[in-house]
């Protein structure tokens, strides 16, 4: 019986000894947060919406590259590796997922921590401006699957940031992603009238909603017909953006939009007006490959580089207004 106690009691100890050195490591391996999670209730999120809003310019770094993007009246344009319209949807996403940080932990920052979380080597890069009323870098390291968070720093302060996860894939972001490559960068609930002449001044098409209705001046049109081609028209894709361009380059390019076989004013419900040149069927450019006569050019007022679409396009053009009426009768099929 003695020895059956004996037996337990060196087993308690074993397990407590076992407990201390589990421990120990784990201090020694993760070092105590400056403030726990209750003291960090009137922090909460990391930023606010209000200083995210404020963003006008972002650089970011990840495996994938370096990229720098600017903000311009509402449009984001990516300056390196290549100066071109960027998709201004992706960057909203991505600086919205900052606003829904939330702070769990703070630790300190020094070399063990730094090496812990993977911030010496850090996943992703992201410097702000302005943030807090001045350009601020970020850091994030090591990302938790199991409870979804992940740790980050700042350049210019001496502590880390155990935070909920991003939602959003920074490390997937290439130039492809970021470079818009619409011609029409925005959705047929947006526009609120179109107009198309040919190079005469003829009027193609004349559209008009009011009151929950398409019309040609007065004259009523058929709603769906109407989206429909708003659709087809809004989803025109390019062969590539003409971004790189030398002074012969641009010569050719101007050569063609000065004359234009038809011309688009979109205006949008925003108030904004949009304006687009279409070219008539080109036989070359300098330094650019193309077949002779199988394709046409598009430029528009808020792009800054002109767009190579293919002639199959074209017949979205030869539509008049005329097509697009509504009937007061339908015909049945007996």
């Amino acid at each position: 019986m003695v020895i059956v106690r004996n037996n337990f009691s060196n087993l308690l100890l074993g397990f407590f000894i076992l407990a201390l050195t589990v421990s120990s490591l784990v201090s020694e391996f993760f070092q105590a947060p400056i403030i726990s999670s209750r003291q960090l209730s009137r922090y909460q999120f990391l930023f606010s919406s209000e200083e995210i809003d404020k963003v006008n310019s972002v650089k970011l770094k990840t495996e994938l590259g370096n990229f720098s993007l600017s903000k311009s009246n509402n449009t984001w344009v990516l300056k390196e590796p290549r100066t071109i319209d960027a998709n201004s949807q992706i960057i909203n996403e991505m600086l919205s997922s900052l606003k829904e940080i939330k702070i769990k932990r703070i630790f300190p920052k020094d070399q063990i921590n730094l090496i812990n979380f993977s911030l010496e080597k850090p996943i992703v890069e992201l410097t702000l401006s302005p943030l807090k009323e001045k350009t601020r870098s970020l850091s994030f390291g090591l990302v938790n699957p199991i409870d979804k968070s992940t740790y980050m720093t700042f350049s210019n302060e001496d502590v880390i940031y155990h935070i909920t996860l991003y939602n959003f894939n920074f490390e997937k972001v290439d130039i492809a992603s970021l470079v818009d490559s619409r011609i029409f960068n925005f959705n047929v609930a947006d526009i609120s009238s179109l107009n198309i002449k040919d190079r005469n001044n003829n009027e193609r098409i004349n559209f008009n909603f009011k009151d929950n209705n398409w019309y040609d001046n007065k004259t009523l049109l058929d709603t769906e017909k109407v989206q429909n081609y708003l659709k087809e028209i809004l989803s025109i894709n390019t062969k590539f953006i003409l971004d790189k361009r030398d002074e012969e380059t641009q010569k050719d390019i101007d050569r063609y939009l000065e004359k234009p076989l038809y011309s688009i004013t979109m205006t949008l419900k925003s108030g904004e007006k949009v304006d687009y040149q279409i070219t008539s069927l080109i036989r070359s450019i300098k330094d650019v490959k193309v077949e002779e006569r199988q394709n046409f050019l598009i430029s528009a007022s808020n792009r800054q580089h002109p767009f190579l679409v293919s002639k199959s396009n074209y017949k979205l053009f030869y539509k008049k207004t005329r097509h697009f009426k509504a009937r007061n009768f339908k015909k049945f099929i007996y």
